[in-house]
């Protein structure tokens, strides 16, 4: 591939994923696309591209304890900012249960894990949108969704009468780690709430359903396993589920 046809593949490349600026490029220029200077637009994302090498993962905007969401600067001990951080602390360990569970064994719930990191992504973003307008990303089909594999996981595992020690194989107990996160996230979020009125209430429901859920998936990685749960040895049947014929 000659140096032009390269600067041509990278300029298409960066307008493929960046139609709105062509497009405002386009309007700036006054002219239909078929006048416009391409030249001048592969010469422009090359810059871009150089520039993008370049940048830093580091940016020292926050050394003075303030970070940036969207519309405004906070303290980084706010409210919001301690549901996102917890929210991103629950995804990290379950990216860490990902990588524990077996390929061939976990198919179907490690789709389903990374999944719920998207969203939990999803949810980070609508905590930390300060503007008026907030656009909603979780939906409350997601939240059916999670109540499906809890269903289903409840009922592939034995039933359930006691309290479990957290536990049993190494990607049971990130998940349940994983759980315990979410629990405090979903802490954050209450309290954000409490002093926010604005915030959505589909996120809080989102969240408490999720630790629901890893409490299932760490339940059915177990039984898949041969792992057997460790009841709490002072616990009372404190539950009723029903087995499955």
């Amino acid at each position: 591939m000659s140096a032009i046809e390269n600067k041509y593949q990278r300029s298409h490349n960066f307008f493929m994923t960046n139609a709105s600026f062509l497009s405002t490029c386009i309007a700036v220029k006054g002219s239909s696309s078929a006048n416009f200077d391409f030249w001048i637009i592969i010469e422009i994302s090359d810059r871009l591209e150089r520039k993008k090498s370049h940048m830093k993962l580091y940016t020292k905007t926050g050394d003075k304890g303030r970070t940036s969401v969207i519309g405004n600067r906070l303290s980084k001990d706010d409210a919001r900012i301690e549901a996102i951080g917890t929210l991103d602390e629950a995804n990290s360990f379950i990216g860490k249960a990902v990588s524990e569970l077996d390929d061939e064994l976990f198919t179907d719930l490690k789709r389903d894990l990374v999944k719920v990191q998207h969203e939990i992504f999803d949810c980070g973003s609508e905590l930390s949108n300060t503007t008026k307008e907030k656009p909603q990303q979780l939906s409350e089909e997601m939240i059916t969704y999670l109540e499906k594999k809890i269903d289903d996981w409840t009922g592939e595992a034995p039933a359930l009468e006691k309290f479990i020690l957290p536990g049993g194989s190494q990607a049971a107990a990130t998940l349940h780690i994983a759980r315990t996160v979410t629990r405090r996230a979903e802490r954050r979020i209450v309290t954000l709430m409490n002093q926010e009125e604005t915030i959505s209430a589909i996120p809080l429901q989102y969240i408490n359903r999720l630790s629901d859920f890893l409490f299932a998936a760490a339940r059915m990685v177990n039984y898949r396993l041969q792992v057997r749960d460790v009841e709490y040895e002072r616990s009372a049947k404190v539950f009723r589920f029903k087995q499955k014929d």
